[in-house]
């Protein structure tokens, strides 16, 4: 880390961690980007920052793929995070050239996001999962979500039950659907990976050159299945609004926008993906898209706990988007 403090400002959007930009008054010196990590979501961000680091040395070892992650900044101490009274900080080296969008523009930028997450995959084909911790137990389990939105139900009030009453009734009538395809899946030969498990479109910030994206928010990068990514890419980079729009007639797919980021995704994972892996990828948007329905509406259902909210209904109107979202994707696949 080189430079000197010139001053520091909230920086991006993400549901969970507290993150700011360091501007550097030293010309030709680097911004940063400092996080606090949110430790009611991670309570264990040490195994978290294991995870973190062990991976991007991992990718950045690769001088193929040595652009696709983040430089984390290392302290004094050789570590890559500070514990303090205020919370439990990391920092990165800002990355100049690249932006980040929250939709996509035009059919290249949708190949592109594509193509870095399925990059990230084959770029941990070799990775040792087994030093992998998983820092959030069955985090797109359908049938851990499903238990845990029951459990909510039992024990929201009146009230939330009333304000929500649609958006369970969608849930309950198909929970079976996605719970069948999860089973199904996961007891089939589909293969355990190193996966993201976070590719929302704006996880990829877009360099100016070709094949040059950078992966970030590398939380989440645990064992997975790539359905997981791929999914999670398409519900937010080929739907015309994202997930906080409430005008439901302005949430449409764009189909040119759907090829093109599964062309990009396949393009990436350079032949990494078995052809039971590609049968799933036409159900994939419409399982990531529920599933996040699913988790929205418990946060709503208890209290709103978990994601960061900016009005009463907030998740509620989360979850009614994404399970308008999976409809969607269930009548193009």
């Amino acid at each position: 880390m080189s430079g000197r403090f010139s001053e520091a400002h909230p920086f991006g959007n993400g549901h969970i961690n507290d993150t700011f930009r360091i501007r550097n008054e030293v010309p030709g010196s680097p911004d940063y980007v400092l996080q606090r990590i949110n430790t009611h979501v991670f309570p264990e961000p040490e195994k978290l920052m294991e995870n973190m680091s062990g991976v991007i040395s991992h990718i950045k070892h690769q001088k193929r793929y040595a652009h696709l992650v983040p430089e984390l900044i290392e302290t004094e101490s050789g570590a890559f995070f500070v514990k303090t009274e205020s919370g439990f900080w990391r920092m990165y080296r800002f990355v100049e050239g690249a932006k980040s969008f929250d939709r996509a523009e035009n059919e290249q930028q949708v190949w592109e996001g594509g193509f870095a997450n399925g990059s990230f995959l084959k770029a941990l084909e070799s990775f040792p999962i087994e030093k992998l911790y998983t820092v959030i137990p069955d985090f797109h389990n359908m049938v851990t979500r499903i238990r845990q939105f029951e459990e909510a139900l039992e024990t929201t009030s009146k009230e939330r039950k009333e304000w929500a009453f649609d958006e369970i009734i969608s849930i309950q009538k198909k929970k079976a659907t996605w719970i069948k395809m999860f089973q199904s899946a996961v007891t089939g030969n589909i293969p355990v990976r190193v996966t993201h498990n976070d590719t929302k479109f704006n996880n990829v910030l877009l360099s100016e050159h070709s094949k040059k994206s950078c992966v970030i928010d590398l939380d989440t990068v645990m064992p997975g299945y790539t359905f997981f990514d791929i999914g999670d890419g398409l519900r937010s980079a080929v739907i015309s609004a994202n997930e906080n729009e409430s005008d439901l007639s302005l949430v449409v797919v764009n189909e040119h926008f759907y090829q093109s980021y599964i062309d990009g995704f396949i393009d990436g994972s350079d032949g990494l993906l078995t052809s039971e892996e590609k049968q799933l990828i036409p159900k994939s948007g419409g399982y990531m898209a529920f599933i996040m329905a699913v988790r929205f509406l418990t946060d709503f259902l208890k209290g709103d706990i978990y994601y960061k909210t900016h009005y009463a209904e907030h998740n509620l109107g989360r979850a009614k988007n994404q399970l308008y979202v999976s409809a969607l994707f269930e009548g193009i696949s």
